[in-house]
C-alpha cells in the first residue's frame, strides 16, 4: 500500500453526492474559491470507492473497490474489498497498513508522510489551493471515464513530491464537490478514483478508525527514507 493513499483519503473529506452536469469553465480565481469553499464545508464523510491504476511500465491495468470513511483531521479508514483484502487506518497521528491473508500489519508515524507542503495538507483544509498547486487547465486525455462530463482541474504540487506529480479533481459543475480523482506519478502511472454513495458530515467515533491488532498478527514498523 503506498503512502499516497493518504493523499486520496484527506481529499475524499470534502466530497459529496451530487448529479453531474455537462459544463467546463476556465481556471479563474472565482472558481478556486468555490471549490474551497465547498471543502471546508464538510467535516467527514463515509462511502464506497472505484479505483483503476494504470501500471505505465506494465501496460496493465488493476480494479479494486471498497469502503471509505474521513473525519478531519486526517482520521480515514479504507477497506479494500477486491481483488483482495486489505485495510489502511489512521487514527490522526499514525497510519496501519493490515493485509489479513499475510497476517502482518504495518504502522508509521502520520508526520513522517504528510509534511507542511504536502498537497494532503490543503486538502484536509490546512492550506489554501493556490498556497500547495499550481492550478491548471486539463491537459488532453485528462477527460477519460469518471473524469468526464464535469469541470476538470489540474493541480500541479508547487513542491517536488516522490509519490504524486499531478493531480486532476472532477468537480461537480452544480456545487462544486469533488466527484472523482486522477493521481500520476513520476513513473507515469495513473490511479483513478471514483467515490460513490456518499454521505457527509455524518458523525463517526474515534474508535472507528483505530486499529485492533488481531491476534495471531505481527506488527512491524515501517522502515524510515
Amino acid at each position: 500500500m503506498k503512502p499516497t493513499v493518504l493523499l486520496l483519503a484527506a481529499a475524499m473529506t470534502f466530497a459529496g453526492p451530487s448529479a453531474a452536469k455537462d459544463a467546463r469553465e476556465d481556471v479563474s480565481p472565482a472558481l478556486v474559491a468555490r471549490v474551497e469553499k465547498r471543502f471546508s464545508e464538510i467535516s467527514g464523510f463515509r462511502g464506497k470507492f472505484r479505483q483503476i491504476f494504470h501500471d505505465a511500465s506494465m501496460g496493465s491495468t488493476e480494479e479494486s473497490a471498497g469502503t471509505v470513511a474521513m473525519s478531519r483531521p486526517l482520521k480515514m479508514r479504507w477497506d479494500y474489498k477486491t481483488p483482495f483484502e486489505q485495510t489502511v487506518v489512521s487514527d490522526g497521528r499514525s497510519v496501519y497498513f493490515y493485509v489479513p491473508s499475510e497476517k502482518r500489519a504495518t504502522v508509521a508515524p502520520l508526520g513522517g508522510i504528510i509534511n507542511d507542503r504536502s498537497p494532503a495538507l490543503f486538502l484536509a483544509g490546512g492550506k489554501r489551493l493556490g498556497e500547495i498547486f499550481a492550478i491548471k487547465p486539463p491537459r488532453p486525455g485528462d477527460e477519460t471515464g469518471e473524469m468526464g462530463g464535469r469541470i476538470l482541474l489540474s493541480l500541479e504540487p508547487r513542491e517536488k513530491s516522490a509519490s504524486v506529480t499531478r493531480i486532476v479533481v472532477a468537480v461537480d459543475a452544480s456545487d462544486y464537490t469533488i466527484r472523482a480523482l486522477s493521481l500520476f506519478d513520476w513513473a507515469g502511472n495513473r490511479s483513478d478514483m471514483e467515490f460513490l454513495d456518499l454521505e457527509t458530515n455524518v458523525k463517526l467515533e474515534d474508535r472507528f478508525f483505530r486499529f485492533d491488532r488481531p491476534a495471531g498478527v505481527e506488527l512491524l514498523e515501517a522502515p524510515k527514507f
